[in-house]
């Protein structure tokens, strides 16, 4: 079988013909951009223009990778113990329950509890969460976390020791568990 489609069914017309239409679709929808030569700048609006650097005092037009690297950015999630009214006897959310202080609106007409599991790259959002959580009657502590960067060898390295310290305790506390069983059966 002939895998390309031929001339004579047509097939390879309308392969011709569709990939043509993709072509024009695509250059229609790029953005087109003018040159304004009326403003100061006439590159301004240029797409194919060089791009110029910012002059302005402290701007840095290549970024320092090294420093976006090595820049502490802090994870913070939410700790969240909810109101003995809202759990059941088995301790899930009640489904059922509605807070005192929930007002239905337009947008939200009925009572869900806001996602608790997420980890907010800001302390203005985990905040946001928790004084939500707070309104609903929960008792909620924010945590902060700081990630130690480090190159992959030395991780690599510290992940093999941490696994062969935990086989070494797990090792050891078979065997004793093996001799306290021994002795049990002894006994």
């Amino acid at each position: 079988m002939n895998a390309i489609p031929t001339a004579s069914n047509g097939g390879l017309l309308a392969y011709l013909a569709v990939a043509l239409v993709l072509v024009a679709m695509a250059a229609l929808s790029r953005p087109r951009r003018g040159v304004a030569l009326d403003t100061p700048d006439p590159h301004k609006f240029n797409s194919d223009a060089p791009i110029h650097q910012d002059r302005r005092a402290g701007a840095n037009p290549t970024p320092n990778k090294e420093k976006d690297m090595t820049e502490t950015t802090r994870p913070y999630r939410l700790e969240v113990a909810y109101p003995a009214a809202a759990l059941t006897t088995d301790g899930a959310l009640d489904p059922d329950w509605v807070p005192d202080t929930f007002t239905p609106t337009e947008q939200v007409p009925i009572f869900y509890w806001p996602k608790t599991d997420r980890i907010y790259r800001s302390r203005s959002a985990a905040t946001d969460r928790a004084a939500l959580l707070r309104r609903y009657g929960c008792t909620v502590t924010i945590l902060e976390c700081t990630p130690a960067w480090e190159n992959i060898p030395t991780a690599n390295a510290r992940r093999h020791r941490e696994r062969t310290k935990s086989n070494i305790r797990h090792s050891i506390d078979s065997v004793f568990t093996d001799r306290d069983q021994l002795e049990e059966e002894q006994a």
